[in-house]
């Protein structure tokens, strides 16, 4: 088994001033910045003796290993809420801003400019303050023997804080917070942290007396101590309290049984309101040709004579009951000029039924809206119900003409479907040439599970008809305004020849590509295909099944088109096992008995360029009391096992690499991932240690051996420089 070819690429972190190139500074490394407020992150370039080319420049920001924002040959990437400058980029300005600061903007955040080849960064710590809300409160009852001063502050980082409580500027208390754990203080969901200081004293001391309480709280994330006050009310004695108690008991329950009467007030009135006339819904009754001949509902209340009944045909009244009180139950009231309509009002119990009989025609009646209201003189209580005599015509759907069968003589049998019309009668004539061939009256089938029909006609045509004429059927409905026109036109057409790639992707994975010949006839299926590929640049063609190309499959098919034509298709499928193979020119040779010569189709794949996978060795954290590593592995195509080993040696001797993981050297390894980034998977393999005298003396380094199907592996080296304190901080909540 041949060795892996190990190719090494030193990773220098290093921030290095030449004389000449590149340079990036920060004025301001350790900015401040408040909670809501805006901080910008000062990071400047400049490039001698060349002028600066925003086309070669790259500007990378980095917060805990994840990039936030980048600039790459003009086009600009911003994690929400950051802000780069495009314009200050030309002149050297590649300061980050940030609109709007919360407490996970804490942190390292690096600012790395690449020029030309040439690549420098420069780490900027973010401190994050937020201001506490304070307030005090001050708990006294002169019937007990104890106050309770409660001093709060919300809201706040970090967490370090002091209370001061006062009293006539007399100091009470004094307690400090700081960073080791207190049970006054505790963490909110938003990072931030509240606390509380509380004092008891004697209610003797302040009976009858108006001292002022002070609560004075220290925080660095202001300048000056923040102050509040008050001052002390005398409590009220039991039998106050107890009065007090009494008296608003009673008006509660007076206030409640006065709400239970209005409602139940509330309830009789509405009840004798709307029991007053009620009007059920219409209904149709005897339907001819599906348009209903009256109209019925029903009437109920009380006092029914003081009604006053009305029609309306759309919004046109047709009938109103003016004197209902002299109107006997049973009267039949006909409506003339011209009479298309009667009205009958019978009594039946303690009710009425009202009918509406419609002598109009189904035609004069179609989409029109009937409504019948009901309005009791003395309650003004009106009700109105309504029934739409909906137009059913429906507009058939009708299909292309085809080709049904063929006789013996060679006519032909053309066929046209009309379907999902109302109602059932349809007309189908047939033209030949505009001229009429045959008429059909036609009486539609019902439609399973519709109340709609369906008909079809066939019209028997010569082949002379058929290949010169143009035929035509015309379809004519009672809903159409114009008939419905369908063509027919046999085309003879020509051959015509494509040839695509369906999938191309990458080394041991499916390719298929495909031939297509259209405008065969029935009769023409002799099509012979046969492929080739040849390098792109040049070289004999080898032929498909060959011993120098294997291939899976080579299928083809015939597929009627609506034309009434043939399209051959064919399909070869291959699995290539170089590279090299993704490379090739492919050609497709297809012979027919109508072609004078064969056609010749070439095509060359539009191949994406095979990225292999690759290392990024980071460098995460790096304290006193704990250092990571990352390992990036990304451009995978798909997530297969690898191996990941973790080594580390002296850089001035040189000497044998320890393994992580040993005795040795004990370092915690995790692996976080893969997961999708574009079309290609990444990994993340995490090396966490403690560090010794010398550890940042140490040249780390890491191998990633990728599977057989890769070929390869990668190796990347880090050298780790001692940073000053609090440059290279891990994150808020570590």
């Amino acid at each position: 088994m041949n060795a892996p070819v190990v190719l090494s690429v030193v990773f220098l972190l290093q921030v290095s001033i030449s004389e000449s190139g590149l340079t990036v500074h920060t004025p301001q490394p350790f900015p401040v910045a408040h909670v809501g407020s805006q901080v910008l992150l000062q990071c400047f370039f400049t490039v001698t003796p060349d002028v600066i080319d925003v086309k070669q420049l790259t500007v990378t920001w980095i917060q805990y290993a994840q990039t936030v924002a980048t600039f790459t040959k003009g086009d600009i990437f911003e994690k929400q809420n950051l802000s780069l400058n495009a314009e200050g980029l030309k002149s050297g300005d590649a300061s980050l801003l940030i609109r709007r600061v919360v407490l996970d903007d804490e942190g390292q955040y690096r600012c790395t400019v690449q020029h030309k080849g040439e690549e420098k960064d420069v780490d900027i710590h973010v401190n994050v303050r937020a201001t506490p809300h304070v307030s005090i409160k001050l708990e006294t009852n002169l019937s007990q023997s104890q106050g309770v001063v409660t001093c709060e502050a919300v809201s706040f980082y970090p967490q370090g804080i002091s209370f001061n409580i006062t009293r006539n500027s007399e100091t009470l208390k004094i307690e400090k917070l700081t960073s080791s754990p207190s049970p006054s203080r505790w963490r909110l969901p938003d990072q931030s942290f509240s606390a509380r200081s509380v004092y008891t004293f004697d209610v003797s001391d302040i009976r009858n007396s108006r001292d002022t309480f002070s609560c004075e709280v220290t925080h660095e994330s202001v300048g000056q101590p923040i102050t509040v006050s008050t001052t002390p009310v005398c409590g009220l004695t039991t039998g106050h309290v107890t009065w007090i108690v009494v008296v608003v008991l009673i008006v509660i329950v007076v206030l409640l049984v006065l709400l239970v009467l209005l409602i139940l007030l509330l309830v009789l009135l509405y009840r004798w309101y709307s029991s007053s006339v009620k009007l059920s819904m219409i209904t149709p009754l005897d339907e001819d040709d599906n348009v209903p001949t009256s109209l019925k509902c029903t009437l109920t209340g009380w006092r029914l004579k003081m009604v006053t009944v009305e029609w309306f045909e759309n919004d046109n009244r047709i009938y109103t009951d003016h004197k209902p009180t002299d109107t006997e139950c049973g009267t039949s009231v006909p409506l003339t000029d011209p009479c298309k309509y009667h009205i009958d009002r019978q009594c039946c119990g303690e009710e009425n039924v009202l009918t509406l009989k419609i002598f109009c025609k189904s035609e004069d009646v179609l989409g029109a809206k009937f409504r019948c209201r009901a309005t009791h003189r003395q309650t003004r209580r009106s009700v109105e119900r309504s029934y739409e005599i909906h137009d059913r015509r429906a507009k058939p759907t009708v299909s292309n003409i085809q080709q049904n069968s063929t006789f013996e003589n060679d006519d032909l049998e053309l066929k046209v479907t009309a379907s999902n019309f109302w109602p059932r009668n349809v007309t189908i004539e047939w033209f030949v040439d505009e001229e009429m061939k045959k008429e059909e009256e036609l009486t539609g089938n019902p439609i399973s599970g519709s109340d709609s029909y369906s008909a079809e006609s066939v019209c028997r045509v010569t082949v002379q008809e058929c290949e010169n004429s143009r035929i035509m059927a015309k379809i004519h409905h009672e809903s159409l305004n114009f008939p419905i026109v369908k063509t027919f036109t046999k085309r003879k057409g020509s051959l015509q020849c494509n040839i695509n790639c369906l999938t191309y992707t990458k080394v041991h994975f499916p390719c298929v590509l495909l031939c297509e010949l259209q405008g065969l006839k029935s009769d023409d299926k002799k099509v012979e295909m046969t492929w080739f590929r040849s390098p792109r640049s040049q070289g004999a063609k080898i032929k498909a099944g060959s011993d120098g190309w294997t291939i899976k499959s080579n299928k083809g098919f015939y597929v009627w088109e609506p034309n009434e034509t043939l399209t051959y298709k064919n399909f070869l499928e291959f699995i290539p096992d170089e590279e090299s193979e993704l490379l090739m020119r492919y050609t497709c040779e297809v012979n027919h008995e109508s072609l004078k010569e064969p056609f010749r189709r070439v095509l060359i794949p539009n191949l994406d360029r095979v990225i292999r996978p690759d290392v990024k060795l980071q460098k995460v954290v790096w304290t006193k009391n704990r250092c990571v590593l990352h390992c990036v592995i990304f451009n995978l195509h798909y997530p297969e096992d690898f191996k990941v080993t973790w080594t580390r040696k002296e850089k001035s001797t040189d000497k044998v690499e320890i393994v992580a993981g040993t005795e040795k050297w004990p370092a915690e390894i995790s692996t976080v991932g893969p997961w999708m980034e574009a079309v290609n998977y990444k990994v993340i393999s995490q090396l966490e240690f403690q560090p010794t005298p010398g550890s940042e003396d140490m040249t780390y380094c890491v191998t990633v051996d990728f599977p057989i199907s890769e070929k390869s592996s990668r190796k990347r080296e880090l050298n780790v420089r001692n940073l000053p304190a609090g440059q290279n901080r891990t994150r808020r909540h570590q």
